[in-house]
């Protein structure tokens, strides 16, 4: 078979979010998280961060974790359902930086970076909440 174009993830969300303009931009919550913004200028490759070019001629710097949605562990519980379980514990005070093997790239380098939680949660749905909260943090960082 013979490739005759193709993408990242995170460029492929960018183009799916409707993003075309400077300075608009998108976060993609695949297995990592990625974060992509338009750019009339090209990004410095530094700290985790890389370019690559938009189609209409834009830069689309970005960068990607080594965390993300990949990263929560929901045991044989249904995901769809403990998120509805999870809600009622938002915010929590469990605390915890999931990651999907040892190291990170953004929105910190560190090769020997591992993942943690702070704090004991009491139910699955809490652990849940906790997860979720974390990948709102990330985000947000």
């Amino acid at each position: 078979m013979r490739v005759a174009a193709g993408t990242t993830d995170g460029i492929a969300g960018l183009l799916a979010s409707g993003a075309k303009r400077s300075g608009d931009a998108n976060s993609t919550l695949g297995p990592p998280l990625v974060w992509k913004v338009l750019s009339q200028i090209r990004g410095e490759a530094s700290h985790g961060i890389y370019s690559h070019r938009h189609p209409a001629g834009y830069w689309a710097p970005g960068a990607a974790s080594n965390s993300g949605p990949g990263c929560i562990e929901c045991g044989a519980d249904d995901p769809e359902a403990l998120d509805t379980r999870a809600a009622a514990y938002l915010p929590t005070p469990v605390l915890c930086y999931p990651l999907s093997a040892c190291g990170e790239r953004f929105p910190f380098t560190n090769a020997s970076a591992t993942g943690f939680r702070s704090g004991r949660p009491g139910s699955a749905a809490e652990w849940h909440a906790a997860q979720l909260q974390a990948l709102a943090f990330l985000e947000r960082w």
